[in-house]
């Protein structure tokens, strides 16, 4: 009796004592008296904070790529596409490198960006990141919708305490999907805004077409919503396939109890007394038993039960408050509005215009205007979210090819996710609209679809590999197998993979392999698809998503296609760890290693990519038989100067496949850096004999020969370059150098023009083309042609001496000693710029700093024969006390 006093003593004081009633779970249930519209955030949980743990983390993470380099497909769109350079030209953007405008959105995005900051990656890579921000929320937004909609058909016992969790659960499916290390290529890569711009437009499309069809429905209180439509509650109807099975084994199992039962009372009546009495006896023992243990449940339960309530009520009534502060504001609009129309209707003396306004004002008669403003309202925000996820879809199949799959995603949507309720009119226009949508990338590509598809086509991911559609078929069923592992765990990412293709479904066996790893994940989707939909939409996100690599690429796997995918990981994993996981505190803190774990991974991954050695260094290692990953090493070794690791690195290429000409033309431009012009001549004759129509090989053996002074053979290079390839601009260029050392200028004069219409920011090519207009005297457009040099190449220090020299010429000294300054400024031992100074000082009468330009002219070059006469010349005039007076020649 003491025990059974101290429970109700302690239950009562936890009814009486606010603070008892703190920090405890949110009974889902007492949901159902929530006020209409209010929308539970789950325990504890802040959204601001939430947001800043988006923005850090991802800053912090991505901060070392800021720096990082363009690389690989970033010099053909963004470094060569001189389209970019002019915003408004649109038509350019759309045609300069591809044949079709299926990624003119992401093209002008980096138009946009060359506006602002040039060629500075840093203003690229912070856009990039930004978008990864903009999808990381959006990856929040619309986790947050599937699970709401997905658990109201979920026939999970916790069903009531995971959507408790829904708060928690969108968020980290946001984080991991911010984190993860294999969005970096798709981040980090600069090119590769393509595929996470497209998956904006894809997560703004699917969620504002959800918002549209939930739009006005109650989604949040099933209850409610079923007595509205005069029915009774999901739980008590069977809201979910499976429950008239699950009531039948209720029936059957209540059915045994009872046969028991009489079979129990039955063998009593046979007992003797001794044995009745004891069974007697035992049973009240047992009855005394549960009745304190079934006590201490009860006091527990009501304990928790009124610390929950008093929540509930602290929750109501903030959000009633919240209502009246908000019917009040709408109030005081209202009258103000009404005012205003009053005092019209009283400056207008016409009776029907009073009647008419009037009746506007009112709405109608009594409750029923109230009501169609309501509907009107309602189909307004619907037609508002429709257009909006179109105009995002829209926009996503010209950004990438990716977005082909929205129209079938919106189908699994639509049929998983939000129910029935649909009638035959609504099924028939769906399904035309997503028909049209569907065929947009196609009509992009002319409806080549038997070509794009059936064409065979040389593989860039193995070297000898030819793809046709049933092989690259088979090899994609492997190319998932590698996406889920990595998904899973993400070590061994790699740029370029060495991927071999499939030749048949055992060959290599691990085809097959893969192909029951497709079937196990479709197969348990359809099994999840009733008591865990979140799960089976993830992986039918996953499926659907990864069918658009179906279509034959060169390139069978790249990892920046996981950037979509992953949203189904993201979603599945987080809303498994809640639901397996029934402690809410270690389901938080497992979730918040793997954020770190991925965290960590995702910053050393992106340290490869700082520059082209560091990321294709990490390719050799991963695949050390690519030959492309050998030859672009060697490329960029060569750039840096390492001339010596460069051709370790075209040798490796030549050793896997000796007819490579692109490393066999590089091997032979060391060989002439080097001075040994033989070797060089014998490497570009061997690469003419696999590819005599390449034009690059012409040109670089006439480089050989202009390097030996045999003009007449390199020129002959140049124009047999020039034959082949009419816009190869360096070959143009080259035989413009042959030109003026040959002295025709007005040949020379011609290929620059010619230069500069094809490539129109080459520096060099300005900066000869105003040489040549200075010796005909046009010295008011070479220094235009200067100003251009300087502004395509600031480190161009022949452009600042020669536009000094103009200056000097025109008796502008002013201009002429900032570019002389300018010039010295990149190259400090540039003797002439100080002797040119030291002459125009002279001529301005300024004798003290002539002599100390000249002093500096022989610091440079003992031997200046010209300084050291001025110099002299100079002191004997201080010496004789002239004074020094502009304008005043001394020489």
């Amino acid at each position: 009796m003491k025990k059974k006093s101290s429970r109700s003593s302690k239950s009562t004081k936890s009814q009486n004592d606010p603070k008892a009633r703190r920090g405890q779970k949110e009974n889902p249930a007492a949901l159902k008296g929530r006020p209409p519209g209010a929308n539970p955030k789950g325990p504890g949980f802040n959204r601001t904070a939430g947001a800043g743990i988006i923005f850090g983390l991802g800053l912090l993470i991505y901060a070392n790529t800021f720096h990082s380099t363009f690389q690989f497909d970033d010099l053909a769109f963004i470094i060569r596409n001189y389209a970019l350079r002019n915003p408004a030209d649109f038509k350019g953007i759309l045609t300069a490198v591809l044949d079709q405008p299926s990624r003119f959105v992401g093209l002008y995005s980096f138009a946009i960006n060359y506006y602002f900051h040039q060629l500075d990656v840093v203003g690229y890579h912070v856009t990039n990141l930004a978008i990864h921000w903009i999808n990381t929320f959006l990856v929040w937004w619309l986790a947050g919708m599937v699970l709401r909609l997905a658990l109201r058909f979920s026939a999970t016992a916790r069903r009531e305490d995971l959507t408790g969790m829904i708060p928690l659960a969108s968020f980290f499916a946001a984080v991991i999907f911010l984190v993860h290390p294999v969005q970096t290529q798709a981040v980090t890569y600069i090119s590769q805004r393509f595929a996470s711009l497209a998956t904006l437009f894809y997560f703004s499309a699917v969620g504002f077409y959800i918002k549209a069809r939930i739009c006005g429905r109650d989604l949040g209180n099933p209850e409610s919503k079923a007595q509205a439509q005069g029915g009774v509650p999901p739980a008590e109807r069977g809201s979910f396939s499976g429950s008239k099975d699950r009531r039948k084994a209720a029936d059957r199992r209540a059915v045994e109890r009872r046969q028991t039962s009489d079979r129990r009372q039955s063998q009593q009546a046979f007992d003797g007394p001794d044995r009745r009495a004891d069974l007697k006896r035992r049973k009240l023992d047992e009855r005394r038993t549960h009745t304190a243990r079934r006590r201490q449940k009860q006091s527990r339960k009501l304990e928790q039960d009124l610390r929950q309530q008093h929540r509930q009520e602290t929750r109501n009534e903030r959000d009633l408050k919240k209502q009246a502060r908000l019917q009040r504001k709408q109030e005081k609009k209202s009258a103000k509005k009404q005012r205003k129309l009053e005092a019209r209707i009283s400056a207008d003396g016409s009776s029907w215009f009073r009647k008419t306004v009037a009746g506007l004002v009112r709405g109608g008669s009594g409750q029923s205007g109230v009501r169609k403003k309501a509907k009107r309202d309602g189909r307004g925000w619907r037609v508002l979210f429709f257009g909006l996820s179109l105009a995002c879809a829209v926009l996503g199949m010209f950004t990438k090819e990716i977005v082909v799959t929205l129209p079938l995603m919106i189908l699994a949507v639509e049929f998983l996710l939000l129910g029935p309720g649909r009638d035959r009119r609504f099924v028939l226009g769906l399904l035309a609209g997503l028909l049209l949508l569907g065929a947009i990338v196609p009509a992009l590509f002319d409806f080549k679809i038997m070509q794009v598809l059936f064409n065979a086509r040389a593989s860039e991911s193995h070297t000898g590999d030819v793809l046709t559609f049933p092989k690259y078929f088979l090899t994609q069923l492997r190319v998932l197998a590698v996406f889920v592992r990595l998904l899973f765990v993400p070590l061994g990412q790699n740029f370029d993979y060495d991927f071999p293709m499939s030749t048949q479904l055992w060959q290599p066996w691990t085809t097959w392999v893969s192909l029951g790893l497709w079937i196990g994940m479709l197969s348990a989707a359809y099994r999840l698809r009733n008591r865990h939909r979140v799960l089976c939409f993830a992986v039918l996100w996953t499926f659907i998503a990864f069918s658009a690599n179906l279509i034959p690429r060169r390139h069978v796997i790249f990892e920046h296609k996981l950037y979509l995918i992953s949203f189904g990981f993201c979603l599945g994993l987080s809303y498994a760890v809640f639901a397996f996981v029934k402690n809410r505190t270690k389901a938080i803190a497992f979730l918040s290693v793997l954020v770190l774990v991925f965290a960590g991974l995702t910053y050393r991954r992106n340290a490869v990519w700082q520059n082209g050695i560091t990321l294709w260094e990490d390719v050799t290692r991963k695949s050390p038989n690519k030959i492309r990953a050998h030859h672009n090493l060697g490329t960029y070794y060569r750039l840096a100067g390492r001339l010596d690791e460069a051709l370790a690195s075209f040798d490796r290429a030549l050793e896997l496949e000796p007819r490579y000409r692109e490393s066999l033309n590089n091997r032979a431009g060391i060989y002439r850096q080097q001075g040994l012009y033989g070797r060089a001549l014998k490497e570009y004759e061997k690469a003419l004999s696999l590819a005599p129509e390449m034009s690059k090989l012409h040109n670089n053996k006439g480089n050989v020969y202009k390097s030996r002074g045999d003009y007449a053979r390199a020129l002959e290079q140049y124009t047999r370059a020039i034959t082949l390839d009419p816009g190869y601009a360096t070959a143009y260029y080259n035989r413009a150098l042959i030109y003026e050392a040959a002295r025709e200028p007005g040949q020379a004069l011609a290929d620059y023009n010619t230069v500069l219409k094809l490539d129109p920011e080459h520096a060099h090519a300005y900066n000869n083309r105003a040489r040549l207009l200075c010796l005909r005297g046009k010295f008011t457009q070479a220094l235009k042609d200067f100003d251009k040099a300087i502004a395509y190449n600031p480190d161009l220090v022949e452009a600042y001496f020669n536009k000094a020299r103009t200056h000097e010429a025109l008796g502008q000294f002013d201009p002429a000693f900032e570019a002389y300054h300018a010039a010295l400024a990149l190259d400090p031992n540039q003797a002439a710029a100080y002797f040119n100074m030291g002459n125009m000082s002279a001529q301005q009468g300024q004798y003290s700093r002539a002599a100390e330009f000249y002093s500096r002219v022989l610091t440079l070059n003992p031997r200046h024969y010209g300084a050291r006469n001025n110099l002299r010349k100079v002191r004997e005039l201080l010496k004789q006390g002239t004074f020094e007076q502009k304008g005043q020649p001394a020489l």
